[in-house]
C-alpha cells in the first residue's frame, strides 16, 4: 500500500460521516431544478416547481413538492419510460439556487452538501461525507458532472492509486450502480447477482455455482427461460452439444443477459419405478415424458430371479391425478403402434408398479417329502412338479397316490401314472396357488420288530415244554 492511499484511508476513518436523513433537500415550490438525464442529453431540463408544487416534464404533470430529490428522480424515470424513448434513464435532479455540490447515486446518504467560495474538496472526502459507497456501487465508473455539462470518469476501484480530483461549486458527483441479473429455479446457489453491462448466460450460470444435480432432483438445461427486463420472454437450450458454439457466436444476442433479467431452471420431469425390477425405487428423469420401456431399462430391467419374477403382463400406471391405467407389455408391445400410445409414457410425478409374477397364496406341499413347506409358483404346475420343487419323496412315502386339498375346500384323491403324468381319470391334474398337495405314507412292514416278536415267542414256547414236561 502506497504512502498517499494509506494517508486517505485515514483521513476518511476520521471523517464524521453519520449524516441523517433529515439534512436531505426536500423540494419546495419555486425551486428551480436542474434535471441531468445521464446518456441522453437531450431530455435534460431547468425547471421551476409551480406554487401548487407540481411541474410540467414531458407532456406529464409531476407532484414535487415535499419529495426528496430521489423522489423526484424517481418520478422524472418514471416519465421517461412511459414517453416511450427509453426503458433504462438514468435521471438526477438537483436545486439550481445555492452553492454546493451534489453528491448522487449508489451512495449510503444521497444529499447536497454546502460549499464556500474558497473551499476545495477532493471527491474522496466527498462521497466519505455521503456515507461512502454503497453495495453494488460500479467504482470503476463513478462521473463527475462539471458546472458547464462536461462528464469526467474515474476509476475509484481498490486496485487504482489515490488521485486528488477536486469538486467545485454546482458540481455533480453520480456514482452508478452495477446492473444486476436474477437467477433462480434449479442451480446451487439462486440468486440476485451484480454485472457490468452484460454477461454470457453460461457466465451467469456459473456464478450460481451452476444446475442442480443430485440424487432428488436435477436442473432442465433444455427449456431454460429467460424473462427479460422489457418483458420479452425467450426459452434456451443450454444442454445442446452444439449451444458452445451458437453461445461465442451470438456478440450481443439471446445467449446475453442485461440489467435487470431474470433466469429460471426449471426441474426436470420425474417418475418413479417400484416393485420386482432390479433397482426398485429408481427415480427416472426426463423432460416432458419417457415411454415405459425406457424408464423400466433405468431401472435395470424386470427382475428375473427365482423368489421375485417381474410380471410385466399387469403393469400399473398411477398418474399424479390418481388415474390408474394397467398395461401388458408383453414381447409384442415392442414391435407394435401401440408404443406411441400416450398411455405408454410416464410424466412428471408418475408411479409404476412391476408386479411379481407369483400370486399372493403359493401351493403347499406337504406330508412324506424331504423339503415340506410352501412354495411360489408362476402359473399352475403338476403334482410331480410340485413333489420335485420339496425335494422328492422321503423314503416312506406313498408315491402312487396323493391327495390334493383344493383352495375352495374339496378334496382330491390323485393316483399318479408315471410315465406320462396323468392322473386315473386320464387327464393332467394340476396345482393352482392356494392348494395343498399331500404326500401319505405307504404299508410298510417292520420285519425286524415281527422277528423279534416271533423270535420271543419260539423262547417263550420253548421254556415251557422244558419246565412242564
Amino acid at each position: 500500500m502506497t504512502p498517499s492511499r494509506l494517508i486517505w484511508i485515514l483521513t476518511i476513518l476520521a471523517l464524521p460521516v453519520s449524516i441523517s436523513l433529515g439534512d436531505t433537500y426536500r423540494i419546495e415550490p419555486g425551486d428551480t431544478l436542474s434535471i441531468v438525464v445521464l446518456d441522453h442529453p437531450s431530455y435534460s431540463r431547468i425547471i421551476q416547481v409551480t406554487r401548487d408544487g407540481h411541474v410540467i416534464y414531458l407532456g406529464g404533470r409531476l407532484e414535487f413538492a415535499g419529495k426528496s430529490l430521489q423522489e423526484a428522480a424517481d418520478l422524472i424515470q418514471g416519465q421517461i419510460r412511459t414517453y416511450g424513448r427509453t426503458q433504462d434513464p438514468v435521471a438526477i435532479v438537483d436545486p439550481v439556487q445555492g452553492k454546493g455540490y451534489l453528491v448522487w447515486g449508489a451512495v449510503t446518504v444521497p444529499n447536497r452538501f454546502p460549499l464556500t467560495l474558497h473551499d476545495k474538496i477532493g471527491l474522496y472526502e466527498a462521497l466519505a461525507k455521503a456515507g461512502g459507497m454503497a453495495g453494488g456501487a460500479d467504482r470503476q465508473n463513478v462521473k463527475i458532472i462539471r458546472v458547464d455539462k462536461s462528464i469526467e470518469i474515474y476509476d475509484l476501484s481498490a486496485s487504482q492509486e489515490y488521485r486528488e480530483i477536486f469538486i467545485g461549486d454546482g458540481d455533480i458527483v453520480f456514482v452508478p450502480a452495477l446492473d444486476s441479473v436474477q437467477i433462480h429455479g434449479h442451480v446451487k446457489k439462486p440468486g440476485n447477482f451484480l454485472i457490468r453491462d452484460k454477461i454470457r448466460i453460461d457466465h451467469a450460470m456459473a456464478m450460481a455455482d451452476g444446475p442442480l444435480d443430485t440424487p432428488d432432483s436435477r436442473a432442465n438445461l433444455e427449456n431454460v427461460k429467460i424473462y427479460k427486463a422489457n418483458g420479452d420472454s425467450i426459452e434456451l437450450n443450454l444442454a445442446n452439444p452444439d449451444r458452445k458454439d451458437a453461445v461465442e457466436g451470438d456478440e450481443d444476442g439471446i445467449f446475453y443477459l442485461r440489467d435487470r433479467d431474470v433466469v429460471f431452471v426449471p426441474p426436470l420431469a420425474v417418475a418413479e419405478v417400484q416393485g420386482q425390477v432390479k433397482v426398485p425405487g429408481k427415480r427416472v428423469y426426463f423432460h416432458s415424458r419417457i415411454r415405459v420401456d425406457h424408464a423400466l431399462a433405468q431401472a435395470g430391467g424386470p427382475s428375473a430371479g427365482l423368489e421375485n419374477v417381474a410380471d410385466l403382463s399387469s403393469v400399473v400406471i398411477v398418474r399424479r391425478s390418481g388415474e390408474t391405467i394397467e398395461l401388458n407389455l408383453d414381447e409384442e408391445f415392442w414391435k407394435t403402434s401401440e408404443a406411441e400410445d400416450d398411455r405408454y409414457y410416464l410424466r412428471d410425478g408418475d408411479t409404476m408398479y412391476v408386479p411379481s409374477a407369483f400370486k399372493i397364496d403359493p401351493v403347499h406341499v406337504l406330508g412324506y417329502v424331504r423339503n415340506p413347506g410352501p412354495y411360489r409358483i408362476r402359473e399352475p404346475i403338476t403334482p410331480r412338479e410340485g413333489i420335485s420343487k420339496a425335494g422328492g419323496f422321503e423314503d416312506l412315502a406313498k408315491r402312487e397316490e396323493v391327495k390334493i386339498w383344493r383352495k375352495n375346500g374339496t378334496i382330491e384323491e390323485i393316483i399318479l401314472n408315471w410315465e406320462d403324468d396323468a392322473d386315473s381319470a386320464g387327464s393332467k391334474t394340476l396345482l393352482h396357488p392356494g392348494d395343498s398337495l399331500e404326500v401319505g405314507k405307504r404299508f410298510h412292514i417292520n420285519w425286524s420288530f415281527v422277528l423279534s416278536v416271533a423270535s420271543l415267542a419260539t423262547t417263550a414256547t420253548t421254556s415251557y415244554l422244558v419246565l412242564f414236561r
